[in-house]
């Protein structure tokens, strides 16, 4: 009898203890489980700026690369798509439009700058559509920069939620921001080797014209006596 009155509160005491441990184990893992959404949410958004800056270098670096997009997807506002679809094969129509147009440097300074609305109006479209959260603010900013040659093109996403109730009796703050931002560099090599050999043509062609070539050569000369001199 003493034995089963023993086990009876053995039993008990698991029950109460079970009460105060349960609910602490679920809100851990429940937090835990978030955690990690938190951290795909932001890889995800970090996928997206990328996506976003380097779709902005391509139409500053390929004079008509909009283009495609609009054949595509059959529609004249083509920002709400980052990639091309894999099995499009753009028509011969759309290929003599785009390479008929040269425009040498155009990825040089503040490319599509009057465009970024747009863009960053899409891209929280984009965004809002692979949230694994309910609510909350997205705020994008997309900018460019000149320098050494290239535009650097910014693409930055922000997005601040409300945690849930069961996080925020913890003592944690209220809200949550989840910032991510990719950079991406607008240039064309090929491009600007290309003028660069055609300018060095082209300086060549009128030192001969003007028969400027001997004394470029003479002066040359001279500059090499005197370095040798100090």
């Amino acid at each position: 009898m003493k034995k089963e009155n023993f086990i009876k509160s053995q039993r008990g005491a698991i029950v109460v203890e079970a009460a105060f441990v349960l609910p602490i184990v679920i809100i851990v893992i429940f937090i835990l489980v978030y955690m990690a959404l938190i951290q795909i949410q932001q890889g995800v958004m970090y996928m997206q700026a990328q996506r976003m800056a380097q779709k902005i270098c391509n139409i500053s670096t390929f004079p008509g690369y909009e283009k495609l997009y609009e054949e595509a997807y059959n529609a004249d506002y083509f920002a709400s798509y980052l990639d091309l679809p894999s099995a499009y094969e753009p028509s011969f129509n759309i290929l003599d439009l785009v390479y008929k147009k040269h425009d040498p440097y155009r990825y040089l300074g503040g490319i599509y700058l009057n465009k970024h609305n747009i863009y960053e109006e899409e891209l929280i479209k984009i965004v809002r559509k692979s949230m694994y959260f309910n609510g909350g603010e997205i705020s994008t900013d997309i900018d460019t920069d000149f320098n050494n040659l290239s535009t650097a093109v910014t693409v930055l996403i922000n997005y601040n939620f409300n945690l849930p109730k069961f996080i925020r009796i913890l003592g944690i703050d209220s809200s949550i921001l989840i910032s991510t931002s990719s950079v991406a560099y607008a240039n064309d090599t090929v491009d600007f080797i290309r003028n660069t050999d055609l300018a060095f043509d082209l300086f060549g062609y009128f030192l001969k014209k003007y028969h400027l070539e001997d004394k470029i050569n003479t002066f040359y000369k001279k500059i090499k006596q005197v370095k040798l001199i100090n």
